[in-house]
């Protein structure tokens, strides 16, 4: 195959860059992780409601600016930032609530991310932290909370 003019090579460059920077780049994979749902019975249900307050104050994405542990869910708001017209950002509050009740899993990456799974694997949310004992430390007291709301 003959390329004949530059606009091509260029094309033909930065498809083979694309597939190098992909297959180099490999994929995040799952950490290991067996969250501890004794957190409650150890330290009692007010403490790691506080705990969950204090991790998910320091998440990267979304920057969280409200939380709310409660015994049935855990709820943050965060404000969005969108582009609107004009080249204008709107601000928009945003709104999430773990119900413990409908909580299946967590995952975490090895960015950082935390995948909050509900019942038939449908993702409830995924929330980033700065490092990996922030993000162990969330899974812990959200499957530790699922765990005390099972039992009362």
């Amino acid at each position: 195959m003959k390329i004949k003019n530059g606009f091509s090579r260029l094309l033909v460059t930065l498809a083979a860059s694309a597939v190098v920077v992909s297959v180099a780049g490999g994929c995040i994979s799952v950490v290991p992780y067996e969250p501890n749902v004794g957190l409650v019975a150890a330290k009692g249900a007010p403490e790691v409601n506080r705990i969950c307050a204090e991790v998910m104050n320091r998440a990267v994405n979304p920057h969280v600016t409200a939380v709310d542990v409660t015994d049935e869910y855990l709820r943050y708001a965060w404000i969005q930032t969108q582009m609107g017209p004009f080249y204008t950002e709107i601000n928009t509050p945003a709104e999430n609530r773990i119900y413990y009740v409908n909580l299946a899993r967590v995952e975490i990456y090895q960015n950082f991310n935390v995948y909050v799974w509900g019942p038939q694997d449908s993702r409830v949310d995924k929330v980033m932290f700065s490092n990996m004992e922030d993000a162990k430390l969330f899974a812990d007291c959200l499957m530790s909370l699922k765990s005390a709301h099972k039992k009362s």
